[in-house]
């Protein structure tokens, strides 16, 4: 049952990977541009020291890298809220389910002894008169 389940469910696991894969590939990429825009001010912050640009040059080089590096630190925490939210979500849901099935099992096993005990208790009270009704024996009454 397990194989036919795993190949029952591999194009859903498959696209489920690849999505994963272009999910961190993105990530990496997100994370290398805010690296680059780093080392682009360092390299301007040099410039301007050594004298190969000027001041105006400098604040509006500065001031685009900067604006495009809190808007990829904008999104970062966004994504990161959105997740977090989602993760707890998923964790009360997951909560929720774990009691729900333990209430269930409580109650299944309940029932389920209820009805053995019930079943047991009728096999020993049709023991007992048969017992009653083909001995010479006085009854004993269990009960």
């Amino acid at each position: 049952m397990l194989i036919v389940d795993d190949i029952l469910f591999f194009p859903v696991k498959g696209i489920n990977w690849i999505f994963k894969q272009i999910h961190e590939i993105a990530e990496e990429e997100l994370a290398g541009e805010g690296d680059r825009i780093r080392n682009s001010l360092t390299e301007l912050y040099m410039m301007l020291e050594t004298g190969q640009i000027t001041e105006e040059e400098f604040d509006q080089q500065e001031k685009v890298l900067l604006d495009r590096l809190d808007t990829l630190e904008e999104d970062d925490d966004i994504i990161d809220n959105e997740t977090g939210e989602e993760e707890e979500e998923e964790e009360e849901e997951i909560q929720k389910l774990n009691i729900e099935k333990k209430f269930n099992f409580v109650i299944n096993t309940s029932r389920k002894s209820r009805s053995i005990i019930s079943r047991y208790r009728r096999l020993l009270n049709e023991d007992i008169e048969n017992f009653c009704t083909t001995s010479t024996v006085a009854p004993i009454w269990i009960w």
